[in-house]
C-alpha cells in the first residue's frame, strides 16, 4: 500500500541535478597515443614528470615569497630548471644499479647515503648462498614489497614487483597517467566524481559503468605509485 506525503505547489524536492561540464580543462589529455607500447618503467617516468612538475610549480610560489640574500635552489636544477626525468634523476645522483657489487668506500658511503642497504660479505665463506638468504629475508621482513604477487602465478621475466603486462594493460585502458595529471591539479575524484569520471572515460555514456572504471583507475593509480621505488630498483 503507497503512502501519499504532502508536497508544496510549485517546489521541487530532492537532491539537486549535479552539472557536469562537457570540456575537460586545457591541460587535461588522455595520453591514449603516448601509452602505447609503454612498459611499467615508462609509466613510471611519466608519473615521476607530472609529480616533479606539480612540485616545482609550488616551490617557485615559494621561492618568489624569500627574502633577498637567499642562495637560491638546490644543484639538481639547472638554470631554475629542474630534473623531472627518473633516469636523469638516478644519473644525476650517480645511483648503482639495485643490487651490485660495492669496491670501495667512497661508493658504499655514497650508497649509504642513498639509503641502500650493504652487506659485507667473505667470498671465502662456504655457506655463502644460504647465509646471503638468511639477510634477504631480514630485508623482506623490514621492507615489504608494497605490491605482492598472487599464489599461483607463474613466474614470469616480465613481472616487476607482481605487475605483469596484463596490470600494465590495465594501466593503460584505465589512464592512469590522465588520472594523475587531474589529481596534481586539485580535481579530486572522490568530491568530483560524476565530472572527472566524464572527462576520464567519455566513451562510456552509463554514468554507473563510467564511475566504476573511475574506482578502479584510483585503485590502480595508487598502486603504481605505491610501487614507484620497487619499479625504479627493478628496471634500472
Amino acid at each position: 500500500m503507497s503512502r501519499d506525503y504532502y508536497k508544496e505547489p510549485d517546489v521541487k524536492y530532492g537532491r539537486p541535478k549535479t552539472k557536469i561540464a562537457r570540456e575537460p580543462p586545457p591541460f587535461f589529455r588522455t595520453y591514449d597515443e603516448e601509452m602505447k607500447g609503454w612498459d611499467a618503467r615508462q609509466f613510471l617516468r611519466e608519473l615521476v614528470k607530472l609529480q616533479g612538475r606539480c612540485d616545482w610549480k609550488r616551490q617557485r610560489r615559494k621561492w618568489n615569497k624569500k627574502p633577498l640574500g637567499w642562495e637560491g635552489p638546490p644543484p639538481w636544477y639547472s638554470q631554475g630548471t629542474p630534473l623531472f626525468d627518473l633516469d636523469e634523476i638516478n644519473k644525476f645522483l650517480c645511483r648503482p644499479p639495485a643490487v651490485s657489487q660495492i669496491d670501495s668506500t667512497q661508493n658504499a658511503e655514497h650508497a649509504l647515503r642513498l639509503g641502500m642497504i650493504l652487506i659485507a660479505v667473505d667470498p671465502n665463506t662456504p655457506d655463502l648462498a644460504e647465509r646471503l638468504l638468511t639477510e634477504t629475508t631480514k630485508i623482506w621482513q623490514q621492507h615489504p614489497l608494497p605490491v605482492k604477487k598472487g599464489r599461483g602465478r607463474p613466474s614470469d621475466s616480465t613481472n616487476v614487483a607482481g605487475i605483469d603486462a596484463n596490470k600494465v594493460e590495465e594501466w593503460c585502458t584505465h589512464r592512469i597517467v590522465a588520472l594523475h595529471l587531474l589529481r596534481l591539479n586539485g580535481y579530486d575524484p572522490r568530491k568530483r566524481r560524476k565530472q572527472v569520471a566524464a572527462w576520464m572515460f567519455p566513451e562510456i555514456e552509463d554514468q554507473r559503468k563510467r564511475g566504476g572504471k573511475l574506482d578502479r583507475a584510483e585503485k590502480l593509480l595508487d598502486e603504481a605509485l605505491a610501487a614507484a621505488r620497487v619499479i625504479d630498483a627493478q628496471t634500472r
